[in-house]
């Protein structure tokens, strides 16, 4: 494309059903905005707590108890309420300021922003009240469905994972980041909620979503842009499956702005997921909120304005994420096999970059070829399906745990290209999915 000024590929590189480009995948562009370059799941992200406990320290059952009454916090459906579920003065909170706001409304310590990406906002400064309410229309500000379903949502490929340190290779970055030999972690995968997939999907076509919900998108966005003139007609209301925006017209202005507000809204919503995991290690545990560190918080699904050198460009990174020097990273394994917490070197924010944000492709096709091996100790893990905002388990599965070999090939290579280097490696423990 005569726009595409850079690509890279990084190890995990694929394409996946529904996409309409490949995961692991960064491309910058120049004065166009092009949506099909990542996923309709703009700031879906993932993130990782530490406890400040030991995991030999805990009791039998106790892993079991804080997934379920994670779950059991979550809303049953988009548009029932949860304990995390926001009023609409909230909502516009979220749109026009991130993270900052909800981690105040749920009473989490304020170093918790440092730890997220960007301090969890698109824009240094609030967006303005014009900005939110010509971006969201008002039939999504006033409904149930964005403002409902907050955080605790491990459906599809999203999931909860309670890990513990199990090897650590980088000791003077883990204690700089406090992380400890054998300590409980907890890592989550979710986002962006439910505006930030309307708000997508109706200003582009998508193939992912179901026929029915195509439908529906087809039908939003007719009304939502033939009541903005011709042009926003013509560009965002076709069934075109690769629009190409330019930057600098009144359609680019207008999908700019529903970029921000999706990325705002997404760190918004993982903030009910860090506080129903603290308040859960209190009432399972008794530990003290005060003791337990978010390590890291950060999109890996985003298109957005970037300067690289001196020039600026609109850079999307489809299911990797954004290194910057010192930042803490994850590049996730899978239920069986170890996760890896990463930090950015030295210079890696100076060009082009990225790094996957896991590697189950790679973990498949290893699979696919046997080559997966066993933990030299047959250690288990376990993982738990249940059915959103209830108690009780669906269905229990013990899987032998595996070895990181490919979590560490792709590591390797992405420290030799100097993207990410390795800090400590997270064995598996328990992992909570949502039953379809």
């Amino acid at each position: 494309m005569p726009y595409v000024a850079d690509t890279l590929c990084l190890p995990d590189l694929h394409m996946k059903d529904g996409m309409e480009a490949p995961s692991s995948f960064v491309t910058a562009t120049r004065g166009v905005i092009v949506p099909h370059l990542v996923s309709e799941s703009i700031n879906d992200g993932m993130g990782l707590i530490r406890t400040n406990v030991q995991t030999d320290d805990l009791a039998p059952g106790e892993l079991d108890a804080i997934l379920r009454l994670v779950n059991r916090a979550g809303a049953r459906t988009k548009m029932t309420a949860s304990p995390y579920s926001w009023t609409p003065e909230l909502l516009e909170q979220a749109c026009r300021q991130g993270a900052a706001p909800l981690l105040d409304h749920y009473g989490l310590d304020e170093r918790f922003l440092d730890a997220i990406e960007d301090r969890g906002r698109a824009t240094p400064e609030p967006l303005s009240v014009e900005e939110f309410e010509a971006t969201v229309p008002s039939s999504l500000r006033k409904t149930k469905i964005t403002r409902g379903e907050i955080g605790l949502n491990f459906g599809g490929n999203h999931f909860l994972e309670l890990q513990s340190v199990d090897r650590i290779v980088d000791p003077a970055e883990a204690e700089r980041l406090g992380v400890s030999q054998g300590e409980l972690m907890i890592m989550y995968h979710l986002g962006p909620g439910p505006l930030g997939s309307i708000l997508s999907n109706l200003h582009a076509y998508r193939s992912k979503p179901q026929l029915h919900r195509k439908a529906g998108y087809a039908v939003g966005r007719q009304i939502l842009h033939g009541k903005r003139g011709l042009e926003f007609h013509r560009t965002f209301a076709r069934f075109n499956d690769w629009l190409e925006v330019d930057a600098d017209t009144a359609q680019g202005d207008a999908l700019a702005s529903v970029l921000r507000v999706i990325k705002n809204y997404g760190f918004a919503y993982r903030t009910a997921t860090m506080k129903a995991i603290v308040d859960a290690l209190e009432t399972v545990l008794g530990v003290d909120p005060a003791d337990v560190d978010l390590v890291v918080d950060m999109s890996h699904n985003m298109l957005q304005p970037e300067t690289i050198g001196d020039e600026e460009f609109w850079v999307s990174r489809h299911n990797c994420c954004r290194p910057r020097p010192g930042m803490p990273g994850i590049v996730a394994g899978n239920h069986q096999v170890p996760s890896c917490l990463s930090v950015g070197p030295a210079a890696c924010d100076t060009r082009l970059s990225g790094y996957d944000h896991g590697v189950g492709f790679l973990i498949d096709e290893a699979a696919r070829a046997g080559e997966l091996m066993p933990d030299p100790e047959g250690r288990d893990v376990k993982r738990l399906t249940m059915v959103r905002g209830e108690s009780d388990v669906h269905k229990v599965d013990t899987f032998p745990l595996l070895d990181a070999a490919v979590t560490e090939e792709a590591i390797g290579t992405l420290s030799a290209a100097g993207m990410t280097d390795p800090v400590a490696y997270l064995r598996p423990l328990a992992t909570l999915k949502h039953k379809v």
